[in-house]
């Protein structure tokens, strides 16, 4: 299994609070952020994340990413639609 550690991340963003597992209407205005991160990946999952100054030691076999300062954003998915084009294709 793949593990990464992704350091100096400037943003990471699309966060959600706990227990909100998708945003509609005026909430998809809202981008909630942090800056100054590290996040860990196994496999095809965060495993976790946090701010570069409780950055933990990194293990064994782990791969190591530098962003430089680039913005992450996993959660962003595009969610817009074409209603126009909208037909019943039965």
């Amino acid at each position: 299994m793949t593990r990464l550690h992704i350091r100096n991340i400037g943003l990471l963003g699309g966060l959600n609070p706990d227990g909100v597992v998708q945003r509609r209407g005026d909430d998809m205005r809202l981008l909630p952020s942090v800056e100054h991160v590290w996040l860990q990946v196994e496999g095809d999952h965060i495993r976790q994340w946090g701010q570069m100054e409780e950055e933990p030691p990194l293990t064994h076999g782990m791969e190591v990413w530098d962003a430089e300062g680039a913005w992450a954003m996993p959660a962003f998915v595009d969610p817009h639609t074409h209603l126009v084009q909208y037909r019943d294709w039965e």
